[in-house]
């Protein structure tokens, strides 16, 4: 299996839905089935109706060819790197930090690659004190507050007031819609693992959804991307570590026989549901509500995940998945 880096770069503000469905808020990463739903829509109108169900067959059949995790922020250059790379802090982990500033954490939303190495992977010349704390040097606390900063001025969320036609007055009705924004330099990225030949089909569709717009409002121009690669090698060791913790970079659904799996773990739950979106139907309806295991919780061991029905009674078309595979980084014991 290969894995490969993908650029989302912006050419426009991305509308990413929280579960409050609230226009005026928006979530600061693509979550991986957001991801899978726009790939399918692009693999559908790219290689047809029947080359898409072949591909969503070896799913059903428990052999994912292609496995996605969530996409997260990145930045060109910095520390002499060609990108810096921005992953979710593991789920409890703040906590155990000690630092000078102890709110500082809690404004930094992801921790660059560089950092992330240091606090919690193996080699890092931290060890954990008496109390349980890694206790931080000043240096690294000074660089994880250069890098709020960049956080909060590369990537901004903008609101603008917009407006839909009511159906029974027939008037117009402003609403607030909020998007995240990025500046020169920035974007999203996500890993992808899978045989060559699959991810080579894969970037094609991924290439069109970059026309077609990932997220919603995209009839308003927001969701637009060129799609590049980085150098995998970047995260090519750290896949392959083989150790006892793994943190999830995708959202997870585990199935019944894997849910005993969970205890020793970390977990955050993150509602899913959303509004189908059907190129071959135009009726509107709402998915089936899913909780699924996010990005950022610590597992005792990789659960497979699997794809989730969530076609809603009464809907006349295809039938319509969730995506919850697992993709995950391997930390130390």
């Amino acid at each position: 299996m290969a894995v490969r880096v993908f650029h989302l770069k912006p050419l426009s503000p991305f509308h990413l839905g929280e579960a409050t469905g609230a226009m005026d808020r928006v979530g600061e990463i693509a979550h991986s089935d957001t991801l899978f739903s726009g790939l399918c829509h692009a693999w559908q109108r790219l290689f047809g109706t029947e080359a898409l169900e072949s591909f969503l067959a070896s799913f059903s059949a428990g052999l994912p060819p292609l496995r996605i995790s969530s996409a997260f922020p990145y930045r060109e250059g910095g520390g002499g790197e060609g990108f810096t790379y921005y992953l979710p802090w593991p789920r409890g982990s703040r906590s155990f930090l000690r630092l000078e500033d102890r709110k500082l954490p809690k404004r930094t939303p992801f921790l660059p690659l560089g950092l992330f190495r240091k606090f919690f992977l193996e080699g890092s010349g931290y060890g954990m004190d008496s109390q349980g704390q890694v206790e931080v040097s000043p240096r690294d606390e000074e660089l994880l507050r250069d890098e709020a900063k960049r956080l909060r001025e590369g990537i901004r969320v903008d609101t603008r007031i917009s407006s839909a036609l009511c159906r029974l007055t027939m008037g117009a009705v402003p609403y607030h819609l909020s998007a995240l924004a990025f500046a020169r330099g920035w974007g999203l990225y996500f890993l992808a693992e899978g045989e060559e030949e699959t991810l080579e089909t894969a970037r094609g569709a991924l290439r069109l959804l970059g026309d077609m717009g990932l997220g919603g409002d995209r009839s308003t121009g927001y969701g637009g991307y060129l799609l590049e690669e980085g150098d995998p090698s970047t995260f090519g060791e750290l896949l392959r570590r083989d150790t006892g913790r793994f943190m999830a970079l995708s959202l997870v659904f585990p199935g019944t026989e894997e849910r005993e799996k969970l205890r020793g773990s970390r977990v955050g739950l993150l509602e899913r549901k959303g509004w189908i979106d059907s190129p071959q139907l135009r009726a509107s309806m709402r998915k089936k509500r899913t909780l699924m295991i996010e990005e950022g919780s610590v597992l005792a061991s990789p659960l497979a995940g699997a794809l989730v029905d969530v076609t809603p009674g009464g809907w006349p078309g295809h039938k319509i998945y969730r995506y919850g595979i697992g993709f995950y980084l391997p930390l130390p014991s």
